[in-house]
């Protein structure tokens, strides 16, 4: 196209100016170090101890002394032939102490009973009530009474005897194997006999000694009154004791027998002393009851009391 104006040029922008830098910050200053700590001094060496001495060996024991063997006790001579040695005497054989023989204590603690047991073993045969009743001039249901007590207790046994003339056999009563023995006055002793010599083995005197027997036989019977334990030893012992009820809480032991007389009439202490132990033993087994002492009489009257005292009202 012919005579176009010339396109003007554009406007150049001034540039933009520089901003300063910024000024730089000083270096923060160095802290110094700390100083240091001086090392602690070195502990010294602790010292040893010094070994302990030594014990000196146990000196060896000597070795023991043998005993010389026993010495054999030469053998019996033997009889000659045709001839016969004597056997030894057998003593009778105690009752077992347990409750067959708590039961025949407490049968043999009547003295009428006893003379019951004494007349069926002297009879030497079955004896029947109407005789016992005409024997002791009592009615013969006292008798019953009595017999049926010693069946139970083991004592006497029941058997029939041939009538007389028609009916049936009768009833009748015999001797057991233990009445003998019960009613022998020896098996006390032998049983005082055993208790003294206890006492004086141990050194320790009759009412310690009762004490600690009262013990192991109140151990036996656990659940049961002392007071009942009590009288069956006595009984068993053969005190024929009854019980008389003074007041509340206190019972009186009546002792209506010394078994021992011949020995408490010559050491009524020692005797006496042995029986208190005994309750005393019971009662601690047991407990329930104290025993407060003894009313002392002569052994041949017999009549003491051995004073109680129970928690029952």
């Amino acid at each position: 196209m012919a005579g176009a104006a010339p396109t003007p040029e554009p406007v150049r922008m001034p540039e933009a100016e520089r901003m300063p830098e910024p000024p730089r910050m000083p270096e923060p200053p160095r802290m110094p170090e700390p100083p240091r700590m001086p090392e602690p001094p070195r502990m010294p060496e602790a010292e040893r101890m010094p070994e302990p001495p030594r014990m000196p060996e146990a000196e060896r024991m000597p070795e023991a002394v043998r005993m010389p063997e026993p010495v054999r006790m030469p053998e019996p001579p033997r009889a000659p032939d045709g001839v016969r040695m004597p056997q030894p005497l057998q003593m009778p054989e105690l009752p077992p102490d347990d409750a067959a023989g708590y039961r025949q204590a407490r049968a043999l603690a009547d003295p009428a009973r006893r003379r019951v047991l004494r007349a069926v073993i002297d009879a030497g045969r079955p004896i029947q009530v109407v005789e016992l009743s005409e024997l002791f001039g009592v009615h013969h249901t006292a008798i019953r009474q009595h017999l049926r007590r010693l069946v139970e207790a083991g004592l006497v046994s029941e058997t029939t005897s041939p009538p007389r003339g028609r009916g049936r056999p009768r009833l009748a009563f015999v001797p057991t194997d233990v009445a003998g023995p019960a009613l022998h006055p020896a098996a006390r002793y032998r049983e005082l006999a055993a208790m003294l010599a206890e006492a004086v083995s141990t050194g320790e005197g009759p009412r310690r000694t009762g004490r600690r027997i009262g013990e192991r036989i109140g151990s036996r019977r656990p659940g049961v009154d002392a007071v009942e334990v009590i009288v069956d030893e006595s009984s068993r012992l053969g005190f024929d004791p009854v019980i008389d009820a003074s007041g509340p809480g206190q019972v009186h032991l009546v002792l209506r027998n010394c078994p021992f007389e011949d020995v408490a009439a010559e050491h009524p202490l020692t005797i006496c002393q042995l029986h208190i132990g005994l309750a005393e033993g019971v009662a601690a087994a047991l407990g329930g009851v104290t025993v407060a002492g003894m009313e002392i009489h002569d052994s041949v009257d017999a009549g003491c009391r051995l004073r109680l005292h129970t928690r029952r009202q």
